[in-house]
């Protein structure tokens, strides 16, 4: 039985298809995947009913034109990477992707039209790896379930900051112990600024002092947040700094 489907790297064009042949090939060992990797296939659908693959680990459909993932996805309780990168058509997560007890790492960079995470998302404790944390407008998660994703590390945006309701809510998100982030990015809508507003969100998102990139986009506050002054001197590990629109 196949273990493994991955896709080949093609050098003669960006552009990817998968035949009729291909699914008919897989669905056999389709129960038994443990990676699966479609990455880049522009006309990829990925079926609605088929014999659940429980003992897959890692399933990548980054950069294809999904709108949806199946819900047969939802069941998938050894799942420890899923990668949405790029999805730019990608509307909603899994209304129910708190059952991913397994989950380490999800990556919904570039997924554009993701609108909001799932509610519950802090029930995902062993997340290592959340590239994006969208915060919905009266919908999905709230950034206080942040508190309970204590592992993650590395790269980590919190995006559509100017719908959260209460200022106070983004202490919760609690940056400022977060010394594995050493990549953040803050971003607002910029057409939709409270000034006011925003500037309290802002301020109670310090990053950690170790914290190596940090990028704010679409800001509407007519200051900088107080631990953002006197130069970043309290970050003395910041290599870059981006101040976007």
């Amino acid at each position: 039985y196949l273990r493994s489907f991955l896709k080949l790297r093609s050098c003669c064009t960006n552009e990817c298809f998968l035949t009729e042949e291909v699914p008919s090939i897989i669905k056999p060992s389709f129960s038994r995947l443990r990676v699966l990797s479609l990455l880049e296939y522009t006309n990829l659908r990925l079926p609605e009913s088929v014999e659940c693959p429980k003992q897959l680990r890692y399933l990548d459909v980054s950069s294809t034109g999904i709108k949806q993932l199946p819900k047969w996805v939802s069941t998938l309780c050894n799942l420890q990477a899923l990668i949405l990168s790029d999805c730019t058509n990608l509307e909603r997560l899994p209304s129910d992707m708190w059952r991913f007890g397994s989950l380490q790492h999800l990556d919904i960079r570039g997924a554009t039209s993701v609108s909001h995470l799932p509610k519950q998302i802090g029930k995902l404790k062993d997340l290592q790896t959340l590239t994006d944390f969208v915060v919905g407008k009266d919908v999905g998660s709230y950034p206080q379930e942040l508190r309970e994703l204590k592992e993650i590390c590395g790269k980590f945006a919190i995006r559509k900051l100017q719908n959260v309701t209460d200022p106070s809510d983004a202490c919760a998100v609690d940056l400022s112990n977060r010394k594995f982030i050493d990549d953040l990015e803050l971003e607002f809508d910029s057409e939709e600024n409270n000034s006011t507003k925003c500037k309290e969100v802002l301020e109670n998102l310090k990053p950690h002092s170790d914290v190596k990139s940090l990028t704010i986009r679409g800001y509407g506050g007519a200051t900088l947040p107080k631990w953002l002054g006197l130069g970043c001197a309290e970050y003395k590990e910041i290599k870059f700094l981006c101040l976007s629109n």
